[in-house]
């Protein structure tokens, strides 16, 4: 008889086999080895439940679920095996049957020639590795099974990997006809979507060598409004064999989105009913991603906006916590600077040229004059009013600000090209203000060429968004703007000359935007700067 020690050693083996990483026909194999060895059986195995003949005595101890054994106290007849089994089974034995829920596995068996006695505890020891066996069994029955069904789904996932690789509408277009074509073995493909203005079905996407039919477009319409895949083989007289596939884009909301078809073989031969089945497998695929590259797409636009919209907000409320500092700050400096300036003046006409005190005073009044007109440009900036709109003509006020740009003895150096377009409508403007705005531009042009290079003025006319509109360009052949600057160059006070505040492309910003306007830049380090600036037109 085992003792208790020994029955929990044993089953301590069993679980150590049985989460072992070993393969379950090497974890069973090991648990029949300590099987034999704790119960020193002459044969101990397993029999699988296609080894089992219908009509033995192992089949119908595996029907009725219950341990069965022969010993010295039950004895069996021997008579009752069949031939086959007399060979297997020794006169004193032990059987379990394996099994769970929903399948026999089989029989764990261990047999004797000599005299053997079965206790109620060996029994019970037994029935408990057997559960164990069965859910070895049961566990590399389901992997099994799951193995199976992945490879059901290999062509599949082919298809789905390639129309999920991207999220990007267009790269998305292009990757589904390309894809479908080689799967397919197709000549060539046509992607038709709905227009969601007009309600046509227009052609997105092409591939391959496609001729557009009126037979390819009344069927990819006839597949549109039916919702039905068509698949067709037309034969005409004097004409080539055409052979197409047509499934419909469905979206997730049951309505159309638009048709996919695949035509001709590469082998000139016709498609088949798997070809057929496999477009229609992958329309799912397509409709997805395409469905989800449109609210991709309809995301990041939002998601732009909204960055636009915080990037604005943050801007002005730095903008407007520097206006309010820099005008006290100006105001402060202001009042004893008219007095500095004021009494410099008087003490300058009181002395005589040639004195050294008239040229110390006269670079207090250059200095004075210098910071009167920082002062100046700062309380423009802050304070500048709203702007007093008016019918204005574009053209004349940037002749006005090219007039006001001095440049200096190098005008031979520096050509100005203007390319204005004829018949430009009127703008509802500021002209101070605007004069004031190009002629920061034309400035900035001429001081990034160094007095050498060219300035391009050009203005048209174009509709944005359905409105009216002007664009005006102030292009230079200078050295561009370095990018690491370039996100700053609108913020006020922010610059990289040592003879400026910073305050003018921060000007010219507040006036455009006031006057409800654009401005970009189209930015080439080396070759120049091109600003442009877009002004709603009357």
């Amino acid at each position: 008889m085992f003792e208790t020690e020994e029955w929990f050693k044993l089953i301590k083996s069993v679980i150590f086999i049985s989460s072992s990483n070993l393969s379950c026909f090497e974890k069973i194999d090991r648990i029949l080895q300590s099987l034999s060895d704790s119960f020193a059986s002459e044969a101990c195995r397993f029999f699988r439940v296609e080894e089992i003949k219908e009509g033995s005595i192992l089949y119908r101890i595996l029907k009725t679920k219950k341990p069965f054994f022969s010993d010295e106290l039950t004895p069996i007849e021997y008579e009752e095996f069949l031939k086959e089994e007399k060979i297997l089974i020794q006169p004193f034995f032990v059987c379990i049957p394996v099994y769970d829920d929903s399948s026999f596995y089989g029989i764990l068996y261990l047999g004797y020639t000599k005299s053997k006695i079965f206790s109620s505890e060996a029994i019970e020891i037994l029935s408990l590795v057997s559960k164990e066996i069965g859910r070895i069994l049961n566990i590399e029955r389901l992997i099994e099974k799951k193995e199976r069904y992945l490879s059901e789904l290999g062509a599949l996932y082919e298809i789905g990997k390639a129309v999920t690789s991207t999220i990007k509408l267009n790269e998305l277009i292009n990757l589904i006809l390309i894809t479908g074509q080689k799967l397919l073995r197709a000549k060539g493909g046509v992607l038709r979507i709905k227009d969601d203005t007009s309600g046509e079905l227009n052609i997105k996407y092409i591939s391959g060598d496609f001729n557009q039919n009126l037979l390819e477009e009344r069927i990819s319409k006839r597949v549109f409004s039916m919702k039905t895949p068509q698949w067709v083989h037309h034969r005409s007289e004097g004409k080539p064999s055409l052979s197409m596939m047509c499934v419909p884009l469905m979206g997730s909301n049951g309505l159309v989105m638009g048709t996919l078809t695949f035509f001709d073989l590469d082998n000139e031969s016709n498609f088949e009913q798997r070809d057929f089945q496999l477009l229609v497998s992958m329309a799912e695929y397509v409709s997805r991603a395409l469905e989800n590259a449109y609210l991709y797409k309809g995301l990041e636009e939002l998601n732009q906006r909204l960055k636009e919209a915080q990037n604005l907000l943050l801007h002005r409320e730095k903008i407007n916590a520097l206006e309010e500092l820099s005008n006290s700050i100006a105001h402060e400096i202001k009042n004893p600077l008219t007095s500095i300036g004021g009494f410099a003046r008087r003490l300058s006409r009181l002395l005589s040229e040639g004195e050294a005190e008239k040229r110390y005073v006269e670079t207090i009044i250059n200095e004075v004059n210098r910071l009167e007109k920082i002062l100046n440009d700062v309380l423009r900036y802050t304070n500048q009013g709203s702007p007093i709109l008016k019918e204005c003509d574009i053209v004349g006020i940037l002749k006005e600000s090219v007039s006001m740009v001095s440049f200096g003895n190098n005008t031979n150096g520096v050509q100005i090209i203007e390319e204005f377009e004829g018949s430009l409508p009127k703008i509802n403007g500021d002209r101070e203000q605007l004069k004031h705005a190009f002629f920061h531009l034309i400035q900035n042009a001429y001081q990034a060429m160094e007095g050498k290079g060219t300035i391009f003025l050009r203005v048209s006319s174009f509709r944005l968004n359905g409105t009216s509109s002007i664009r005006v360009e102030v292009k230079d052949t200078g050295k561009g703007i370095d990018p690491e600057n370039l996100h700053n160059i609108f913020n006020p006070f922010y610059t990289n000359k040592t003879s400026s505040l910073g305050l003018g492309l921060p000007i010219v910003h507040k006036i455009i935007t006031s006057h409800h306007g654009q401005i970009e830049v189209e930015n080439q380090p080396g070759k120049g700067a091109n600003f442009i600036i877009t002004l709603p037109a009357l």
